[in-house]
């Protein structure tokens, strides 16, 4: 381990870690969903879905709801300042996404505690470099990264990985916040992606879920879990054409499939395209980062992609090169 801690430092920081109930804050929750407890301060809340699912649309609630203290989308939120840290879109698309929360709210946002910042221009290391300081300045309550997989160079490094998370939960304690983050969902097997999202969905205190039924054109929110409180009913959105917003729909929601479906009732094709995709990413992977790969496309722990998976798919998905790395092999 590098960095090695004088004695001294070891005895302020065993003090400064030891739990004492005495100094602990029992605070009210920022954020209930439907009536369910979904984020404290010092937390991280995750929305997740499919691209184009919506899930910036219920973020758009949620800001909305920050700024008022009414409830949006089933979302009702402690009013306090936001900042919304914008790394995918561009000027003009963050605009329209504003304007459609100012027809939510009926006024524009100019005159609230709200600062937006487009940062899809910059480099990676310049946006990172950039979080902290905006956090001293603004001092907002809410901090929203759109999206945090635009905020690690590689999503299935454990390194990087581990200390983008380590980040997080420094900033949420030492800027008493809460940080709202959006996340990708993988195509093939609906989990967040990479080490980055099996890191997340450990991390968060609430992973709420946006699907899209494009038949109907209406999208649903969902908890995948929560750790202070039951999950709540589903919250479903439509766009109203003559209010020019979305609008909250009742809808009957179907009934989720319980019976968890076998990592080895899948067919070779279909082990062969979740490796196609995984090695899509990146040429080759050493041990480590396949398995945390295999584990979030399979929705599986460790043990079983360790002892289970990976011995089933080097008989051909994948195979061993001379660097002693995994990379794609033939069907």
């Amino acid at each position: 381990m590098s960095n090695k801690l004088k004695d001294n430092e070891i005895d302020t920081l065993i003090q400064s870690v030891r739990f004492k109930r005495s100094e602990v804050i029992v605070t009210e929750p920022m954020i209930l969903i439907g009536d369910k407890k979904a984020a404290r301060r010092d937390n991280v809340i995750v929305f997740a879905g499919l691209p184009k699912a919506r899930k910036s649309t219920y973020v758009m609630g949620l800001i909305a709801s920050a700024l008022t203290g009414t409830e949006y989308y089933g979302v009702r939120c402690k009013p306090g300042s936001v900042v919304l840290i914008d790394t995918e879109q561009a000027n003009l698309e963050h605009l329209e996404q504003i304007e459609r929360m100012e027809r939510l709210l009926g006024s524009r946002v100019d005159d609230l505690p709200f600062k937006s910042y487009c940062m899809r221009k910059l480099s990676l290391n310049d946006v990172m470099q950039l979080i902290e300081p905006i956090l001293i300045r603004d001092k907002p309550d809410y901090l929203v990264l759109d999206a945090l997989t635009e905020l690690v160079y590689n999503l299935i490094d454990p390194e990087e990985v581990k200390l983008f998370i380590e980040f997080l939960k420094r900033i949420t304690i030492q800027y008493v916040l809460v940080v709202c983050g959006v996340m990708h969902l993988g195509k093939l097997n609906n989990f967040t992606l990479g080490a980055l999202g099996s890191a997340i969905d450990r991390v968060c205190q609430s992973l709420l879920i946006v699907t899209k039924d494009e038949e109907n054109n209406c999208s649903t929110l969902s908890a995948k879990f929560m750790r202070s409180d039951e999950h709540f009913d589903p919250i479903s959105i439509a766009y109203n054409d003559e209010l020019k917003t979305m609008q909250r729909v009742y809808v009957n929601a179907p009934a989720p499939d319980k019976k968890k479906i076998k990592w080895s009732d899948k067919t070779d094709q279909e082990h062969y395209n979740i490796c196609s995709t995984i090695f899509d990413q990146q040429s080759e992977l050493n041990y480590q980062a396949l398995v945390s790969y295999l584990g979030s496309f399979y929705g599986r722990g460790a043990t079983v992609v360790k002892t289970q998976i990976i011995s089933y798919l080097l008989s051909k998905k994948i195979i061993l090169n001379i660097n002693g790395n995994y990379q794609l092999g033939k069907l």
